[in-house]
């Protein structure tokens, strides 16, 4: 469970952070690649979001506990797949797109 107090949300004016992350859980809950959502709710003081567990936690966990030796090239390629998947279908949904740098010249 995410749980975030209400009066940090609005003295760092992130109302539209946080709306827009619950708004996307909830347009993911489709897919198997990214962290299911399965209901938000608040009290007069926090927001919650109860969230499908991810035992071994983020992949920054992973790397940090794997660090310094690298990981082997079948996980490296096992993560590899389900990241790509995962924007893969952000981007299909709009919510994750891509932009071109513009050239400057000088």
């Amino acid at each position: 469970m995410k749980s975030l107090c209400k009066h940090l949300i609005l003295e760092g004016q992130n109302v539209d952070y946080v709306q827009s992350e619950r708004d996307v859980l909830i347009e993911c809950q489709s897919n198997p690649f990214i962290i299911q959502l399965h209901y938000a709710f608040q009290n007069s003081e926090r927001l919650f979001f109860l969230m499908e567990v991810a035992r071994a936690g983020s992949l920054y966990d992973l790397l940090d506990l794997q660090a310094p030796r690298p990981f082997k090239q079948e996980r490296i390629i096992f993560y590899t797949g389900q990241i790509s998947c995962a924007f893969l279908f952000l981007h299909s949904k709009r919510i994750v797109c891509h932009f071109r740098e513009k050239s400057i010249s000088i």
